[in-house]
């Protein structure tokens, strides 16, 4: 197995500098949470590289932690490989092509109210997926399947959400109630331990 030494950096306010970590012979895998930590070391164990656990861990992070790592936004990379040699990749989301620089003024030039934080005008094209599966087929050894087959799970059979996620939740807890789909799963308060299933 190729030695890759990576660093995946999101964009995100860090909360809290509490992280996870866990050790396996041929590789270290930390992150803030420990289900996406477990799932990292997984994929090594079944003989996936750092790149092939990396994904993954994007993925869980989706999942577990999605205030920072979620589908819906984007990221950077660094990887350097054991020979010294380093890339960049920039999956960062963008704005669509129709956005125009005017989209959130009202014909006298006023701002309109949250039009730029909710509702299908505020989101930008996502570059999470595509940029992780960019990496993943270019430098990872494992199909698109084992390494997202266990992010899969864990949204459909659950975890126990910890404090640092019921309180994300609870603050955005009036904007998921104005959608039927996101109010459907987060349209409640929750509390530290409570099973968050996302079918």
């Amino acid at each position: 197995m190729n030695k890759l030494t990576i660093v995946l950096i999101l964009i995100i306010n860090v909360i809290t500098f509490n992280f996870n970590y866990a050790q396996y012979t041929n590789g270290v895998v930390s992150t803030s949470d420990i289900s996406a930590t477990e799932i990292g070391i997984q994929i090594l164990k079944n003989g996936g590289n750092a790149i092939d656990a990396a994904v993954a861990v994007g993925f869980a992070l989706a999942v577990v932690y999605p205030q920072a790592g979620n589908l819906g936004g984007g990221g950077f990379m660094i990887i350097q490989f054991g020979n010294g040699n380093n890339t960049f990749i920039d999956f960062r989301e963008t704005a669509p092509m129709s956005a125009t620089k005017d989209m959130y003024l009202d014909a006298e030039g006023e701002v309109i109210e949250d039009l730029s934080t909710s509702g299908h005008l505020s989101a930008g094209v996502p570059g999470s997926v595509a940029g992780l599966l960019y990496v993943l087929e270019k430098y990872g050894t494992m199909t698109r399947q084992e390494v997202i087959q266990p992010s899969i799970s864990l949204a459909e059979n659950g975890f126990k959400i910890h404090q640092r996620l019921a309180n994300a939740l609870n603050r955005n807890l009036s904007d998921f109630k104005k959608f039927s789909s996101t109010s459907k799963i987060f349209g409640k308060k929750f509390s530290k331990g409570y099973l968050l299933k996302q079918p």
